[in-house]
């Protein structure tokens, strides 16, 4: 009986299988019969990139089975998106082992971009790692999420002249030897336009050697030389945007006299959030890591914009010295009027207990264009900057609304 039944269940196999390949053959032949079957490949090939990629160029959700089930259209649209490397040229470690080899042949020299997910689970060896190795040279973004010591090791040493963008997110221990990223894809990084860092541990920022990037994005780095990041600004003046937060310095160079800022003229957004400085007794920190960065560098007006920093009794700033570097709301609105589409802006203020928090914004977007949450402000610091500077506005309309101790101010101006 059991062979009986063993017997029926591989004949319905077979023939489900049969009829599924006969059924599937019959769809894409009826399918190439279809208007758009004779839409140009080139057609073809930008509805495919808005099917397979955000906007951004990453890969969407469900992206290999998104790419098969374009492939099971018809013959044609197989061969075409066979044939096209960019639609093979994203792998990520998820990926099952069979696709992640037909994509590294089918990319041929097409500059390709990885994305490594660890989840702290990795073991001794990935055999991710040995199969994108041998493409190093086409190595145009990596992404890596959550590895162990032993794989992060093995990216730092291999050698990926050509790579563009990096993204490093929670390194497995939390923390990594110093020096680590001075031998980061053989710390060739001639080509490096963007630099993500996410809660990767002590890094040893003097290795990092590049004079192209774009965008500098640090977060969450504990014991961080501050001369080391004025190093790398000083050897990026095309950069875009920069954003520092929750970075305790663990030195800072203490010159005398203090150097001429460095310019950053082409930066369009600056993020200071939570920026403190080391000291002596390692449970305590001082909050002064702001301002000796603001006193480093310079930036022109009409940049989004945005701090969070506490004023204490060792600030290398004072209350009205820390305004001063801080763009003005005049300089936001005149920035912010001259954007296209601009059609009112927002402005919200609130001061209370020597706390000052200050956005200005776009009313079409939640994003400010002005962020200040400052605290160990005087009243009367805070309200003649806010006030005085909304005084010299333009006559665009704002909504706006003023909080001062328990009182509160509205109106439109």
């Amino acid at each position: 009986m059991d062979l009986r039944l063993k017997q029926m269940a591989d004949f319905k196999s077979a023939f489900d299988d049969s009829f599924h390949r006969d059924v599937a053959k019959h769809a894409r032949h009826r399918n190439t019969l279809l208007p758009i079957a004779t839409l140009p490949a080139e057609v073809l090939q930008v509805i495919f990139n808005i099917v397979l990629f955000n906007p951004r160029g990453r890969r969407k959700d469900r992206f290999v089975r998104r790419l098969n089930t374009l492939r099971g259209v018809s013959g044609s649209w197989r061969d075409l998106i066979g044939r096209t490397p960019s639609f093979w040229a994203h792998v990520s470690s998820e990926d099952h082992t069979d696709f992640i080899s037909e994509a590294l042949e089918r990319s041929d020299q097409t500059p390709i971009h990885l994305k490594h997910i660890g989840k702290y689970h990795d073991g001794p060896d990935s055999s991710f790692i040995d199969r994108v190795l041998p493409h190093a040279h086409r190595w145009d973004s990596v992404a890596i999420h959550q590895p162990n010591l032993n794989v992060a090791r093995k990216y730092f040493s291999v050698s990926a002249p050509n790579i563009k963008t990096i993204l490093l997110s929670s390194l497995g221990s939390g923390t990594y030897e110093a020096g680590a990223i001075g031998s980061l894809f053989g710390a060739d990084l001639a080509n490096l336009e963007k630099l993500r860092v996410d809660f990767w541990g002590a890094i040893d920022w003097r290795g990092v050697f590049c004079t192209r990037l774009r965008i500098l994005d640090i977060d969450q780095e504990f014991s961080c030389d501050m001369g080391a990041i004025l190093d790398i600004l000083a050897s990026n003046p095309h950069l875009e945007i920069l954003r520092l937060r929750d970075i305790t310095f663990n030195q800072y160079p203490q010159l005398d006299p203090i150097p001429a800022p460095i310019p950053l003229d082409h930066l369009t957004e600056l993020t200071l959030m939570d920026l403190m400085q080391a000291t002596g007794n390692p449970f305590s920190k001082s909050t002064a890591g702001t301002g000796n960065f603001l006193r480093r560098i310079r930036f022109r007006t009409g940049i989004a914009f945005t701090i969070r920093t506490k004023l204490e009794s060792d600030s290398p700033l004072t209350p009205e010295a820390l305004i001063s570097r801080i763009p003005s709301p005049v300089e936001a609105l005149t920035h912010l009027s001259r954007v296209d589409g601009f059609q009112r802006a927002h402005v919200d203020v609130k001061f209370q207990g020597g706390d000052l928090l200050f956005q200005i914004r776009d009313g079409s977007s939640p994003k400010p264009v002005l962020s200040v949450d400052v605290n160990g402000l005087t009243q009367q610091v805070a309200k003649k900057w806010v006030v005085e500077s909304l005084r010299q506005a333009s006559a665009s309309t704002m909504d706006l609304r003023l909080y001062f101790g328990s009182e509160e101010y509205g109106g439109n101006r």
